[in-house]
């Protein structure tokens, strides 16, 4: 059975992350989070690899956050506890989650309706996510910002300069590739604290 929230849910930070999302893959694998996409314990990613033959699950991405660029404005589509904060504050530009077959993320920012579904085929250690433009006045960029972890799903990140970066593919038709590597410290994980 479906289910959906609103806004009026998903612009209440607070409330929003006590409701998560799961898609599995059938390996042991899956994708998870909150329904803004805030991850609240170490056991949220977007890709955590799994297998029939072994207990051990891998935390490759965490997280992929998304910017639209419209004309000179730019709107951040996800959202990140830090201490006392939340940013970016992507929450406020989501109008409803879905959960029927996939988990679907609708947002409105700029004049831009996009649609994001996020997908773990069965049997394989991946994560599709479709972006489907419902609306654009204009033509727009969007940038996505992958939050590359490749550690077990026990663990956490700290900051090593032998830190290895986890080999995957991220293909995006038309797309160009900028570099920028960089370190996000001090990630709050609520469930984790509790």
């Amino acid at each position: 059975m479906p289910f959906e929230f609103g806004a009026d849910l998903l612009h209440d930070f607070d409330r929003a992350i006590e409701r998560e999302w799961m898609e599995t893959n059938g390996l042991g694998g899956w994708a998870s989070s909150t329904i803004v996409c805030a991850n609240t314990r170490r056991y949220h990613g977007l890709l955590v690899a799994g297998s029939r033959s072994r207990s051990e699950r891998w935390v490759l991405v965490a997280k992929l956050d998304e910017t639209l660029v419209v004309g000179d404005e730019r709107y951040e589509l996800g959202c990140n506890r830090y201490p006392g904060v939340v940013s970016p504050l992507g929450f406020e530009w989501l109008t409803s989650f879905r959960r029927a077959l996939f988990p679907e993320f609708e947002y409105e920012a700029g004049g831009v309706r996009l649609r994001k579904t996020i997908v773990c085929p069965r049997g394989e250690n991946t994560t599709i996510v479709v972006y489907e433009v419902l609306e654009a006045p204009d033509k727009f960029e969007m940038r996505l910002r992958p939050f590359l972890a490749n550690r077990d799903f026990h663990a956490l990140t700290k900051k090593s300069e032998t830190w290895v970066a986890p080999v995957i593919t991220i293909d995006v038709p038309g797309a160009t590739f900028a570099p920028w590597p960089d370190w996000y410290y001090n990630f709050e994980y609520e469930v984790e604290e509790d």
